[in-house]
């Protein structure tokens, strides 16, 4: 499970081959740094900044499988906390917007309990509210053999987002 401290994790499509599962792209936000092998994200001065930490996984998340991110530090200091998705843009010449919600071109987001597409909201009642989770909890996505986004938190299956068609995932703190 890939560990993120106040950063944003999410998965999109790369490479074939190259990362070992779990393993996150190493073009990142401007504010993160990767360590343990590129399975590690954090913030650099993450109680004096909130933006810029998105991370996405180094390779195309396959259909049926969970991608999971741990939290192991939330600074309570900002309203809001990890958002997480799929997405169809390619890492390695993304130019990266300041939060998840700025993904446009094939990306969904689950940011609170509000689910985006392209930076449009097309639920605000979704699941669990993000926002709550803490150290320790983990939160995935998976993109089903149908297409369906489902959201994880904590080992639970939520109910499918949107019908995805092809995109990776995506996480955000």
């Amino acid at each position: 499970t890939p560990r993120l401290s106040p950063a944003i994790a999410m998965a999109a499509p790369g490479p074939a081959g190259g990362g070992g599962p779990g393993e996150l792209h190493p073009r990142t936000g401007k504010l993160v740094s990767l360590s343990q092998g590129g399975r590690s994200a954090s913030r650099a001065q993450p109680g004096q900044e909130f933006n810029h930490g998105l991370v996405l996984s180094r390779d195309p998340l396959r259909p049926g499988r969970v991608f999971t991110v741990r939290i192991d530090r939330k600074v309570n200091s900002w309203s809001g906390s990890i958002e997480v998705g799929l997405t169809s843009l390619d890492p390695s010449c993304l130019d990266f917007p300041s939060s998840a919600t700025g993904l446009r071109g094939g990306s969904w987001v689950v940011s609170g309990c509000s689910v985006l597409r392209d930076g449009r909201s097309l639920r605000e009642d979704f699941g669990p509210d993000l926002d709550a989770l803490g150290e320790g909890d983990e939160v995935g996505v998976q993109l089903t053999p149908g297409g369906e986004f489902r959201l994880w938190v904590n080992g639970s299956e939520n109910a499918p987002t949107q019908h995805a068609g092809g995109v990776q995932t995506i996480s955000s703190t």
